[in-house]
Protein backbone atom coordinates (compact mmCIF):
# COMPACT_ATOMS: atom_id res chain seq x y z
CA UNK A 1 0.00 0.00 0.00
CA UNK A 2 2.73 2.50 1.08
CA UNK A 3 4.41 1.46 -2.71
CA UNK A 4 1.40 2.76 -4.35
CA UNK A 5 0.89 5.91 -2.26
CA UNK A 6 4.40 6.52 -2.76
CA UNK A 7 4.07 5.60 -6.79
CA UNK A 8 0.68 8.00 -6.66
CA UNK A 9 2.74 10.52 -5.29
CA UNK A 10 5.64 10.57 -7.25
CA UNK A 11 2.88 10.52 -10.70
CA UNK A 12 1.08 13.68 -9.01
CA UNK A 13 4.98 15.40 -8.69
CA UNK A 14 5.68 14.82 -11.94
CA UNK A 15 2.21 16.41 -13.42
CA UNK A 16 2.75 19.44 -11.33
CA UNK A 17 6.00 19.92 -12.46
CA UNK A 18 4.81 19.37 -15.85
CA UNK A 19 1.80 21.36 -15.47
CA UNK A 20 3.86 24.93 -14.65
CA UNK A 21 7.05 24.12 -16.98
CA UNK A 22 4.12 24.15 -19.91
CA UNK A 23 3.00 27.27 -18.28
CA UNK A 24 6.15 29.47 -18.18
CA UNK A 25 5.93 31.93 -20.70
CA UNK A 26 9.44 31.18 -22.28
CA UNK A 27 8.51 27.93 -23.10
CA UNK A 28 5.73 29.38 -25.29
CA UNK A 29 5.92 28.63 -29.20
CA UNK A 30 6.43 31.98 -31.53
CA UNK A 31 6.87 31.92 -35.48
CA UNK A 32 7.79 35.12 -36.92
CA UNK A 33 9.89 36.15 -39.75
CA UNK A 34 10.64 39.63 -40.11
CA UNK A 35 13.20 41.87 -42.40
CA UNK A 36 15.02 45.19 -40.61
CA UNK A 37 11.81 45.72 -38.93
CA UNK A 38 11.68 48.21 -36.39
CA UNK A 39 11.33 47.14 -32.37
CA UNK A 40 7.57 48.33 -32.48
CA UNK A 41 6.92 45.57 -35.18
CA UNK A 42 9.11 43.23 -32.98
CA UNK A 43 7.36 43.71 -29.85
CA UNK A 44 4.17 44.25 -31.45
CA UNK A 45 4.42 40.84 -33.06
CA UNK A 46 4.95 39.04 -29.95
CA UNK A 47 2.36 41.07 -27.92
CA UNK A 48 -0.45 41.07 -30.60
CA UNK A 49 -0.11 37.73 -32.29
CA UNK A 50 1.28 35.86 -29.35
CA UNK A 51 -0.09 37.61 -25.91
CA UNK A 52 3.42 38.34 -24.63
CA UNK A 53 3.70 40.31 -22.04
CA UNK A 54 6.86 42.90 -22.37
CA UNK A 55 8.46 45.17 -19.80
CA UNK A 56 10.89 47.83 -21.15
CA UNK A 57 13.78 49.89 -19.32
CA UNK A 58 15.15 52.32 -22.17
CA UNK A 59 18.88 53.46 -21.78
CA UNK A 60 19.10 57.39 -22.14
CA UNK A 61 21.34 56.13 -24.97
CA UNK A 62 18.97 54.60 -26.89
CA UNK A 63 17.18 57.04 -29.20
CA UNK A 64 13.45 56.69 -28.05
CA UNK A 65 11.87 56.17 -31.34
CA UNK A 66 14.06 53.21 -31.95
CA UNK A 67 11.84 51.41 -29.09
CA UNK A 68 9.00 52.75 -28.31
CA UNK A 69 6.37 50.25 -28.98
CA UNK A 70 2.19 50.03 -28.74
CA UNK A 71 2.17 48.60 -24.88
CA UNK A 72 -1.81 47.44 -24.96
CA UNK A 73 -3.51 45.13 -26.72
CA UNK A 74 -5.94 46.01 -29.82
CA UNK A 75 -8.71 47.53 -28.59
CA UNK A 76 -12.29 48.48 -30.69
CA UNK A 77 -13.99 51.45 -29.59
CA UNK A 78 -17.87 51.51 -30.11
CA UNK A 79 -17.89 53.98 -32.98
CA UNK A 80 -15.47 51.46 -34.43
CA UNK A 81 -12.50 53.14 -34.34
CA UNK A 82 -9.33 51.44 -33.12
CA UNK A 83 -5.20 50.90 -33.81
CA UNK A 84 -4.53 49.58 -36.93
CA UNK A 85 -2.45 46.51 -36.92
CA UNK A 86 0.06 44.96 -37.77
CA UNK A 87 1.26 48.02 -38.71
CA UNK A 88 1.24 48.63 -42.53
CA UNK A 89 5.47 48.62 -43.94
CA UNK A 90 5.14 52.01 -45.57
CA UNK A 91 4.28 53.28 -42.03
CA UNK A 92 7.09 51.49 -40.35
CA UNK A 93 9.85 53.87 -38.53
CA UNK A 94 12.97 54.48 -39.85
CA UNK A 95 15.14 52.91 -37.14
CA UNK A 96 18.80 54.97 -36.22
CA UNK A 97 20.43 52.44 -34.42
CA UNK A 98 18.16 49.19 -34.29
CA UNK A 99 16.62 47.05 -36.42
CA UNK A 100 15.57 43.49 -36.76
CA UNK A 101 15.08 40.67 -38.87
CA UNK A 102 14.02 37.27 -37.16
CA UNK A 103 13.53 34.07 -39.11
CA UNK A 104 11.72 31.41 -36.66
CA UNK A 105 9.67 28.97 -36.92
CA UNK A 106 7.79 27.55 -33.61
CA UNK A 107 10.53 28.29 -32.00
CA UNK A 108 10.80 28.79 -27.71
CA UNK A 109 10.55 32.18 -26.81
CA UNK A 110 13.54 31.95 -24.86
CA UNK A 111 15.22 31.13 -28.41
CA UNK A 112 13.00 34.27 -29.64
CA UNK A 113 14.24 36.75 -27.18
CA UNK A 114 18.20 35.41 -27.14
CA UNK A 115 17.52 36.20 -31.38
CA UNK A 116 16.35 40.02 -30.54
CA UNK A 117 18.58 40.99 -27.64
CA UNK A 118 21.45 39.17 -29.93
CA UNK A 119 20.22 42.84 -32.13
CA UNK A 120 20.48 45.18 -29.37
CA UNK A 121 23.60 44.05 -27.47
CA UNK A 122 23.02 47.32 -25.07
CA UNK A 123 20.46 45.05 -23.54
CA UNK A 124 19.42 42.22 -21.67
CA UNK A 125 16.17 40.04 -20.80
CA UNK A 126 14.89 38.39 -18.70
CA UNK A 127 11.39 36.80 -16.92
CA UNK A 128 9.73 35.55 -13.69
CA UNK A 129 7.64 32.85 -16.30
CA UNK A 130 5.08 35.08 -16.65
CA UNK A 131 6.53 38.41 -18.17
CA UNK A 132 9.64 39.16 -19.80
CA UNK A 133 11.35 42.31 -18.80
CA UNK A 134 13.80 44.18 -21.49
CA UNK A 135 16.58 46.01 -19.52
CA UNK A 136 19.78 48.28 -20.35
CA UNK A 137 22.96 46.11 -19.07
CA UNK A 138 24.87 49.44 -17.47
CA UNK A 139 23.34 52.37 -19.41
CA UNK A 140 20.75 52.81 -16.94
CA UNK A 141 19.42 56.35 -15.47
CA UNK A 142 20.03 56.81 -11.61
CA UNK A 143 16.52 57.95 -11.03
CA UNK A 144 14.94 55.13 -12.99
CA UNK A 145 17.40 52.66 -10.93
CA UNK A 146 16.29 54.10 -7.40
CA UNK A 147 11.99 54.44 -9.06
CA UNK A 148 11.87 50.87 -10.15
CA UNK A 149 13.35 49.72 -6.79
CA UNK A 150 10.76 51.79 -4.91
CA UNK A 151 8.82 49.56 -2.29
CA UNK A 152 5.07 50.30 -2.72
CA UNK A 153 3.08 49.05 0.30
CA UNK A 154 -0.56 48.59 -1.75
CA UNK A 155 -1.66 49.29 -5.00
CA UNK A 156 -5.45 49.26 -5.50
CA UNK A 157 -7.59 50.31 -8.77
CA UNK A 158 -11.32 51.28 -9.20
CA UNK A 159 -13.90 48.48 -9.72
CA UNK A 160 -13.62 47.73 -13.59
CA UNK A 161 -11.05 50.61 -14.45
CA UNK A 162 -9.86 51.64 -18.09
CA UNK A 163 -6.26 50.74 -18.36
CA UNK A 164 -5.58 54.75 -18.69
CA UNK A 165 -7.04 55.19 -15.27
CA UNK A 166 -4.96 52.44 -13.61
CA UNK A 167 -1.59 54.17 -15.22
CA UNK A 168 -3.38 57.53 -13.78
CA UNK A 169 -3.60 55.59 -10.25
CA UNK A 170 -0.29 54.65 -10.31
CA UNK A 171 1.19 58.09 -10.46
CA UNK A 172 -0.99 59.10 -7.46
CA UNK A 173 0.83 56.30 -5.12
CA UNK A 174 2.43 58.30 -1.94
CA UNK A 175 5.56 56.65 -2.61
CA UNK A 176 5.53 57.90 -6.04
CA UNK A 177 4.60 61.41 -4.75
CA UNK A 178 7.37 61.29 -2.13
CA UNK A 179 9.88 60.56 -5.17
CA UNK A 180 8.60 63.92 -6.29
CA UNK A 181 8.73 66.06 -3.05
CA UNK A 182 11.47 64.45 -1.34
CA UNK A 183 14.50 63.26 -4.12
CA UNK A 184 12.80 65.28 -7.29
CA UNK A 185 11.82 62.50 -9.38
CA UNK A 186 9.33 63.75 -11.16
CA UNK A 187 6.73 60.79 -12.89
CA UNK A 188 4.89 62.47 -15.63
CA UNK A 189 1.10 61.82 -16.14
CA UNK A 190 1.49 62.85 -19.45
CA UNK A 191 -0.25 60.35 -21.78
CA UNK A 192 0.76 60.41 -25.01
CA UNK A 193 -2.33 60.00 -27.82
CA UNK A 194 -3.17 58.38 -30.88
CA UNK A 195 -3.97 54.69 -29.87
CA UNK A 196 -7.63 53.65 -28.42
CA UNK A 197 -6.20 51.00 -26.57
CA UNK A 198 -5.57 52.12 -23.28
CA UNK A 199 -9.42 52.76 -23.11
CA UNK A 200 -10.00 49.03 -22.82
CA UNK A 201 -11.69 48.10 -19.24
CA UNK A 202 -10.46 45.48 -17.45
CA UNK A 203 -12.66 43.30 -15.25
CA UNK A 204 -12.91 43.55 -11.62
CA UNK A 205 -10.22 45.52 -8.93
CA UNK A 206 -6.52 45.22 -9.34
CA UNK A 207 -5.15 44.76 -5.19
CA UNK A 208 -1.47 44.01 -4.97
CA UNK A 209 0.20 44.23 -1.54
CA UNK A 210 3.94 45.10 -1.19
CA UNK A 211 6.52 45.15 -3.55
CA UNK A 212 8.70 47.22 -5.69
CA UNK A 213 7.97 48.88 -8.38
CA UNK A 214 9.27 46.69 -11.20
CA UNK A 215 7.45 43.97 -9.83
CA UNK A 216 4.44 46.42 -9.44
CA UNK A 217 4.46 46.67 -13.16
CA UNK A 218 5.01 43.41 -14.03
CA UNK A 219 1.99 42.46 -11.65
CA UNK A 220 -0.51 44.73 -13.94
CA UNK A 221 0.87 43.75 -17.05
CA UNK A 222 0.23 40.39 -16.03
CA UNK A 223 -3.50 41.23 -15.88
CA UNK A 224 -3.51 43.75 -18.46
CA UNK A 225 -1.34 41.84 -20.69
CA UNK A 226 0.76 44.03 -23.79
CA UNK A 227 3.70 45.84 -22.08
CA UNK A 228 4.93 48.59 -20.03
CA UNK A 229 8.12 51.16 -21.31
CA UNK A 230 9.93 53.39 -18.48
CA UNK A 231 12.28 56.01 -19.76
CA UNK A 232 13.53 59.75 -19.37
CA UNK A 233 11.13 61.79 -21.39
CA UNK A 234 12.48 64.15 -24.27
CA UNK A 235 9.86 66.60 -24.55
CA UNK A 236 11.07 69.56 -26.13
CA UNK A 237 9.38 71.86 -23.69
CA UNK A 238 11.29 70.54 -20.48
CA UNK A 239 14.59 70.15 -22.49
CA UNK A 240 14.17 73.96 -23.16
CA UNK A 241 14.33 74.89 -19.10
CA UNK A 242 16.59 72.20 -18.05
CA UNK A 243 13.51 69.91 -16.52
CA UNK A 244 13.54 66.20 -17.18
CA UNK A 245 10.49 63.70 -15.79
CA UNK A 246 10.25 59.99 -15.86
CA UNK A 247 8.18 58.91 -18.49
CA UNK A 248 6.13 55.80 -18.11
CA UNK A 249 3.63 54.21 -20.06
CA UNK A 250 1.77 50.85 -19.45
Amino acid sequence: MKKVTLLISIILAVGITTAFSQNDIRDKRVTIHITEAPFSVVAGTLIQDFDVPIGLEMSPLTPVDDLVFEPNLSYTLPDGSYMKWPIPKEYWHKPKKYSFSLDLDNAPLSDVMNAIIKQMPEYRWESDGKVINILPISDRDDRIIKLLATKIEKFESEVDPRIVNVRLKFTEIPEIQSLSTEDGIRISDRVEGGSTNGLRQLSGKLTFGTRAVKELLNSILFVKRGGWIVRMDRWPENEAIGSREIYLDF
